[in-house]
């Protein structure tokens, strides 16, 4: 089903930043939002592939290695499960942000 992200982070996050967070909620994915929240605007998301522990500096800014929005599958925010699932599939992705008018 959908569910609301409980997993964002302010652009002016770091690597260390996204490793806590990972620890306290288990999500792989993070979304980054222009306020930190699951309501502001997406700028882009961090997933495991982004970064690689050891090797990323835990102070390295999340806007230096994100995947940003523009680079993001999106689909709009009414469409329905079924089609969402469809577009996961299609595009093998495990996260499918759904965005309003004004995140286009």
């Amino acid at each position: 089903g959908f569910v609301t992200s409980d997993s964002n982070l302010p652009p002016e996050a770091t690597l260390g930043d996204v490793l806590d967070l990972k620890t306290r909620t288990g999500h792989s994915t993070v979304a980054i939002t222009d306020d930190g929240t699951a309501h502001g605007k997406l700028l882009g998301i961090v997933a495991s592939r982004d970064y690689r522990v050891n090797h990323t500096p835990d102070d390295a800014p999340v806007t230096t290695f994100m995947t940003p929005i523009e680079k993001l599958v999106t689909a709009p925010e009414n469409t329905s499960l079924h089609d969402c699932n469809n577009i996961i599939w299609d595009n093998k992705i495990n996260t499918l942000p759904l965005v309003d008018a004004e995140a286009t």
